[in-house]
């Protein structure tokens, strides 16, 4: 397995072939989460997680006090 051909541009099911989970969260603002902000003291951050298998698409917001 893995890249040999840097020139193909490769399908998803080639790239990711089995059970997968994607995180990202956000560090400044885009088109899939907000940035950090910081709002009462509080860092306040997104994270997309997805599931290939369960087609679970979910984005958490999670809270810390500074």
């Amino acid at each position: 397995m893995g890249i040999k051909n840097f020139n193909k541009k490769y399908a998803l099911n080639e790239i990711v072939s089995g059970d997968s989970i994607f995180c990202a969260t956000g560090i400044t603002s885009g088109d899939l989460v907000s940035g950090i902000k910081i709002e009462n003291e509080e860092f306040i951050a997104e994270t997309l997680i997805t599931h290939k298998s369960s087609g679970l698409k979910k984005i958490i917001q999670t809270k810390q006090k500074i």
